[in-house]
């Protein structure tokens, strides 16, 4: 017979009443002690049980531990597998003995008042962080979201991203008895008032019509800026090891042709494209739009002062360094470890530059490579065709860390690799 304590981290769904499961309801009769939110508390009637008013999970972790009581039931709304701060808490309770109780989750719910299944959709909540909703939304036929703010400022900002062909249901306050659902095109939607306790449930028909990898040059806003041409950005991307949440470094973005397309990999999460030239930056804006990569954050400034206040990169692309590339590449060794580096490069003294760079800095824990991409297109002469030789560009490249965590970088590629095999 454990003497541990016994605690269970329940989802009490929707209302914390009506879409209680009935395992839910017996380990709440059981509990000694209930502890949740206020609105929690209120809606499973404690009735002259001992409760504790918290969400928070140190708070309830010292709580329980200090309790003369041996049985308790922690609250969460919807579901404990999902978006929960079930997750959070239950690492902190080693010391007892922990069940999770599932309840049922708002975007189930949702689909079962709208009719619409969510076994094929992706998921998203928006609860106290910024999601990229207009890249998930064109590149996704469905999606459902936890709003976590009003969601007339969600439909605006699909609106913005010329989204505007896409359905949006919206479900407030689900399973209460002010439950209301609204559907709509962004933009009738926009100005009109929710609450922020609401799911969206987006529908886009022509999701994925238009392949983001290999972007031409021609359908990229362009000016008077240069653009990494379609085959070396292919070898970049490739060198760069993206992963769906990736926070990745543009230093040098121009156009934002690298940008967008490592966006688009990273759809979970964040390009900060860094340019010093106003019109690259607004070229850059334009693309971002165009393209509905709204996890392009857009830094105007010099590196490597511009890349102060960014956070921790996984990756991180030099396409143009100014003439700075010493200093850059001193700051991000100094600032950062743990990182996937390539550098594009293609006058011989930026290589130069860049090859002495690596082998005086041999305290650095990499494996750098090079590699010159040779490009050549056909141009019509007549009945003919030419091949016209493209300026060649050399591409530095490798994992930068620090003693293990270097090896460590290494193997992990090497594993991914692996698996993609087989």
């Amino acid at each position: 017979m454990s003497d541990k304590k016994k605690v269970a981290l329940i989802g009490t769904g929707m209302d914390g009443s009506h879409t209680l499961t009935a395992d839910a309801s017996k380990y709440i009769e059981k509990a000694q002690v209930l502890i949740g939110s206020s609105r929690m508390l209120r809606q499973v009637n404690p009735g002259e049980r001992e409760v504790f008013c918290s969400y928070q999970k140190e708070e309830i972790r010292a709580f329980i531990l200090s309790s003369n009581k041996e049985r308790f039931a922690v609250l969460f709304s919807g579901d404990t597998g999902f978006y929960s701060a079930a997750s959070g808490l239950w690492p902190l309770l080693t010391d007892c003995e922990v069940i999770l109780i599932p309840g049922i989750p708002s975007i189930s719910y949702f689909s079962s008042r709208i009719g619409v299944s969510w076994e094929d959709a992706v998921l998203l909540s928006l609860h106290g962080k910024e999601g990229n909703l207009a890249l998930l939304t064109a590149k996704n036929p469905k999606l459902f979201c936890l709003a976590g703010r009003d969601p007339s400022e969600l439909c605006r900002h699909l609106a913005e991203f010329g989204l505007s062909d896409v359905t949006v249901t919206i479900g407030e306050n689900l399973g209460l008895p002010d439950e209301h659902i609204t559907a709509g095109r962004p933009s009738e939607l926009v100005g009109k008032t929710f609450s922020p306790l609401s799911v969206l449930c987006i529908e886009n028909p022509h999701a994925g019509d238009e392949v983001m990898l290999g972007l031409s040059e021609e359908s990229l806003v362009r000016g008077h800026v240069p653009v990494t041409k379609e085959e070396v950005r292919a070898v970049t991307l490739a060198k760069l090891h993206l992963k769906k949440d990736s926070c990745v470094f543009d230093i040098g973005a121009g156009t934002g042709s690298v940008s967008v397309e490592a966006a688009w990999i990273a759809d979970r999460g964040t390009v900060f494209a860094v340019e010093k030239n106003p019109e690259a930056a607004e070229l850059l804006f334009a693309n971002r739009q165009k393209f509905c990569t709204d996890n392009i954050r857009i830094v105007e400034g010099s590196a490597p002062a511009a890349l102060q206040g960014l956070p921790s990169p996984d990756a991180v692309f030099i396409g143009g360094s100014g003439g700075h590339l010493t200093e850059i590449l001193d700051d991000l060794f100094t600032r950062y470890s743990g990182f996937h580096l390539v550098l594009n490069l293609i006058t011989l003294e930026g290589v130069s530059e860049a090859v002495r760079y690596f082998h005086e800095r041999t305290e650095l824990s990499c494996d750098w490579e090079i590699a010159q991409v040779f490009t050549a297109r056909g141009r019509q002469a007549g009945t003919m065709h030419l091949m016209m030789g493209q300026n060649p560009v050399t591409i530095i490249s490798g994992w930068f860390g620090a003693g293990k965590e270097a090896e460590d970088g290494k193997t992990d590629i090497a594993h991914r690799d692996e698996e993609r095999l087989r």
